[in-house]
């Protein structure tokens, strides 16, 4: 499926308010996970900018989540974090995510995404606007991650020799692109920037 018909689902997903049912506070889930996320659409492998009519409805949908469950977190009189995470070009990605317990905080507040260290203007948060005073905002880095075990994925299983030495060009570029690598038992993990992420987050104490 091409960007373009991937975007016309998400407006019809939009307009037949199919997300009403997975972006519902469920405080029972929180509790038992102590977290819980709500994001628009998985469009990895897409890096156009989704604009006009679908992207205004996207940040509305997003502003709705988080304003309604801020005030279900504030009933808890609990700490919490509620995060507002705005992918950048991949804006279907975006999310709204909360945490309780002080792990789940710390995980997402510290360690979930790389601090951007390059200088840009923050985009165009549309209604979170009116939240400039409530969430703090940084600038993250939006990663696609390579593993050794799909490099090293035996030659035999792809389609024919031509499908693997496409597959070994692009893992070659993606390594020499890469801004970290991970090793650990399985091999290494390496890290290529794809965009930026704009954090808006709500911490309670």
């Amino acid at each position: 499926m091409n960007f373009k018909n991937r975007v016309i689902g998400i407006q019809k997903w939009i307009d037949k308010k199919y997300y009403r049912e997975e972006n519902r506070f469920n405080k029972e889930k929180l509790f038992e996970q102590e977290y819980l996320n709500f994001q628009i659409d998985d469009c990895y492998n897409y890096m156009e900018n989704v604009v006009g009519e679908t992207r205004d409805d996207i940040f509305k949908i997003l502003f709705s989540t988080y304003s309604q469950w801020k005030i279900e977190l504030n009933k808890l009189n609990i700490p919490f974090y509620l995060g507002v995470w705005i992918y950048n070009p991949r804006l279907p990605k975006s999310e709204i995510v909360c945490a309780i317990g002080k792990e789940k905080i710390e995980y997402y507040q510290n360690k979930c995404f790389d601090v951007s260290n390059e200088q840009k203007n923050i985009i165009d948060l549309k209604n979170f606007e009116k939240e400039k005073d409530t969430l703090i905002w940084t600038k993250k880095i939006d990663f696609d991650t390579l593993e050794d075990w799909e490099i090293n994925f035996p030659k035999e299983n792809y389609e024919n020799e031509q499908h693997w030495l496409e597959y070994q060009e692009h893992f070659k570029n993606f390594i020499n692109n890469s801004y970290k690598v991970d090793k650990n038992e399985n091999g290494n993990r390496y890290y290529k920037n794809v965009g930026e992420i704009w954090t808006g987050e709500l911490i309670r104490k």
